[in-house]
């Protein structure tokens, strides 16, 4: 697990999906968010050098990066082979503080994450569903399978339908002992999101630059102001 870190505290994540985003990043804006999230999945073969030298730069600032290898069956960018994933992964370890992949693509990777994890780095195994939210049981499943594979936070991205769906999730975090990340989808995300922050949440994602990585996400900046301003709510 990476160092020097709240476990338990909400962070704001600004997500970068490409190049053009990363290139605007300045240290001004670095009040704007805790953590920048660069999604590999959303480079060009192209673009990978100049991605490298320009997260370098952000490490240099003292802000955590956090390296997201999305697969396409979960909402990545792209379809990559596996060499492909593990040489992006390679490359960027030097700079990340955190890395995300699937609870699903896990053994794929798992040489490469355990020696990312060995130094040091953070591992968040993530589940996607853009249908529908997880009952308990299959939270719970998913869950624990995350922390079997050695998971420091498993996230979950789920859309909601209902209210219901709230209040399930919302249970679910306070019953759980190790940190967490989850956050609805759909027209029920915005207000979900900040609620998961004030429950615990610990890594909760807003995108910067002009587009959301995913629906319902606010802009990092706005978010980062909305979760300053939340009074935590203790565990039941």
């Amino acid at each position: 697990m990476a160092e020097n870190k709240d476990m338990r505290a909400p962070l704001t994540v600004g997500s970068v999906s490409g190049l053009d985003t990363l290139r605007g990043v300045d240290s001004d804006d670095t009040p704007q968010f805790d953590v920048l999230e660069l999604r590999l999945d959303g480079l060009k073969e192209a673009e990978i050098e100049e991605a490298h030298r320009l997260s370098l730069r952000v490490k240099s600032w003292g802000v955590p990066i956090l390296i997201t290898m999305r697969d396409h069956s979960e909402g990545g960018m792209q379809q990559l082979t596996l060499n492909e994933k593990e040489a992006r992964l390679q490359l960027f370890a030097e700079v990340a503080s955190y890395v995300d992949v699937e609870i699903a693509n896990y053994a794929d990777l798992q040489p490469t994450l355990e020696e990312m994890q060995s130094s040091g780095v953070t591992t968040v195994l993530s589940y996607h569903n853009f249908n529908h939210t997880l009952n308990l049981a299959e939270l719970q499943e998913q869950y624990d399978r995350a922390l079997g594979f050695g998971a420091d936070i498993p996230k979950f991205a789920l859309m909601h339908q209902s209210t219901q769906d709230v209040q399930r999730c919302a249970e679910f975090i306070q019953s759980v002992e190790q940190p967490i990340s989850l956050m609805g989808m759909g027209a029920l995300a915005p207000v979900s999101r900040l609620l998961y922050a004030q429950l615990g949440s610990v890594l909760n994602y807003g995108y910067l630059g002009a587009t959301a990585t995913a629906p319902g996400q606010w802009s990092a900046a706005f978010l980062k102001q909305a979760i300053a301003q939340l009074e935590l709510i203790p565990r039941a």
